[in-house]
């Protein structure tokens, strides 16, 4: 495992490079606004945009974690946080927190994925944990899957818009999504309890919806009716990509990686 310092979209960056993905991390942002597979594909992509909704779904909106979206408090492209990092053990921690200091957060790296822990947060706010992307690198429903703890590996192809169904929800421990052509997926995961409600959906970047040129995956934990979130203080959560697109093997791996991160 390896870091250094770059920059992505304009903002410094810590870079952290493992045996299964390169993380940048904008320092001032306090999140991810690339993080890269094997092949070098952009599973973020984020980039800075302004053309409202549903465009920005083609830049702006993307990200991970999205903690606070409204006030953009674990969002790239802000500028209200700060960040510091220090290596124990082998493996990189990152601590960013919010300038006022109420919100307090670090990231673990280890090679095969990487755990977010949520310190501290006001016990008047919620928050969620989103992953707002472009499985495999690009935008393609069509050759795309998606799962959850519930079940899969599924193809159908929700999305989030007004002049559609809702977006497929339901009380989810973790969520995955990836890219046929590639067999990758690329999963979240809560680690400590509670029956919060998730989300996932496709987004396109204009009206043309699913079949736009251009738009991301929406996965949220703690995702509730009515785009309201619903977390509240200390949780943990855990990313990674896993090279296999079999449910019962995504099923099978998260476990032993949750049973053996601590």
């Amino acid at each position: 495992m390896q870091m250094h310092k770059g920059e992505d979209e304009e903002q410094k960056c810590y870079i952290i490079d493992t045996f299964s993905a390169i993380y940048y991390y904008q320092i001032k942002a306090g999140a991810f606004s690339s993080i890269l597979d094997k092949n070098g594909n952009d599973w973020i992509n984020y980039k800075e945009t302004h053309f409202g909704i549903p465009g920005d779904a083609c830049g702006n909106l993307r990200g991970l974690p999205g903690l606070v979206r409204n006030v953009n408090i674990g969002c790239p492209g802000s500028e209200l946080c700060s960040s510091n990092i220090e290596k124990k053990e082998g493996n990189f921690i990152i601590t960013s927190y919010s300038a006022d200091e109420a919100w307090l957060w670090q990231w673990h790296f280890y090679e095969t994925h990487a755990i977010l822990k949520i310190l501290a947060a006001p016990v008047d706010r919620k928050y969620w944990f989103l992953y707002a992307g472009t499985p495999g690198g690009c935008f393609n429903p069509g050759d795309q899957f998606w799962g959850t703890n519930k079940g899969g590996a599924r193809n159908d192809t929700p999305e989030y818009s007004s002049n559609s169904a809702p977006p497929e929800t339901g009380d989810w421990k973790w969520i995955y999504t990836g890219c046929r052509i590639q067999n990758r997926c690329f999963y979240l995961h809560q680690l400590t309890s509670g029956d919060n409600s998730a989300l996932f959906c496709y987004m396109g970047g204009d009206k043309q919806g699913l079949a736009a040129n251009d738009g991301m995956v929406l996965a949220g934990l703690g995702y509730g009716p009515g785009h309201n979130p619903q977390l509240t203080g200390k949780n943990d959560f855990m990313i990674g990509f896993l090279e296999t697109m079999d449910h019962r093997q995504i099923a099978k791996s998260i476990s032993y990686l949750t049973d053996n991160s601590f």
